[in-house]
Formats: C-alpha cells, structure tokens, sequence
C-alpha cells in the first residue's frame, strides 16, 4: 500500500461509541484443572447480548471458551455474531474477541471484525474495539473503530 493510499485509508476511519449488556450466560466446565500443576480449568460459554449505539444488535449470539487460573482470575477468546446496524447501515457481521479478568473484578476485552464477514450494508466491513467491565455492571461502554468497503458498482 502506498503512502497515499494508506493515508487515506485512515482517514476513512470512522469511530463509534456504544453500550453492552448480557443475558443468558450458560457455562459449563471443559476440564478441572484443579490447580495441579497450574493447570487452569477450562471452560466453554454462551451468551445473548445486545449493542446499542453505534453498532445497534439486540440479539448478538456469543461463544466462549474461557481458562481460569483462579474462580477471579482468567483469559477468554471467542467469536459474536451480529445481525443489525452499524451507524444506520444494516447488515450482519462476526468478530473475534480476547480479553482477560482480574482479582479487581476488572474484564478488559479487544474485538476484530472477522475478515469476509460482513453482508448487506456491512460487506466489507473492518474494525476493532475494546471495553471494560467491572463486576457487577449491568451494561457497560465499548468503542468501535472500523472501515466499510465502497460499495460496487
């Protein structure tokens, strides 16, 4: 990519803001890591959560699997489906997540638009994001920086 046209890729960046809240969390373990050895136990999760904001998604479908070290303390990867909008334009979309939790009760998460993702008015869609969340939070904050593909034609 030329200088250019990364510049102008850049410039083309359009950041959001937004809320999240969960619902229907199921857990179950994977493995009991049971500390031996500090093996962390594994475990797999799914979830409903709704976007509002910039990215508007009432029913995003979340899968997780999560490895704690300790019941407060641990990683997670995962993958959330959207269907809805992104800044008024619909469509659907998929994002890898990753994060980590901490004694403090602290969950710090990043997002990527996954590649090829995107249908309708977000085909073409790419972006990243991150939150946080503090124990207890009903919903909380993300930001969302993304780029959308023009259209062809």
């Amino acid at each position: 990519m030329t200088a250019t046209a990364a510049a102008a890729a850049a410039a083309a960046r359009t950041q959001t803001t937004g809320s999240i809240s969960f619902s229907g969390w199921q857990e179950e373990p994977v493995t009991d890591g049971g500390g031996e050895g500090g093996v962390p136990t594994l475990a797999r999760a799914t979830a409903t959560c709704s976007f509002s904001g910039g990215i508007e998604a009432k029913d995003a479908r979340a899968a997780y699997t999560i490895a704690y070290r300790s019941a407060r303390v641990g990683r997670f990867t995962g993958l959330v489906a959207f269907s809805g909008h992104v800044d008024g334009r619909a469509g659907t979309f998929v994002t890898v997540e990753q994060g980590h939790f901490g004694e403090d009760g602290t969950l710090r998460g990043t997002f990527e638009v996954l590649p090829d993702s995107g249908t309708g008015e977000l085909a073409g869609l790419r972006g990243e994001g991150e939150y946080v969340l503090k124990l207890g939070e009903e919903a909380y904050g993300y930001t969302f920086a993304y780029t959308l593909a023009p259209a062809d034609g």
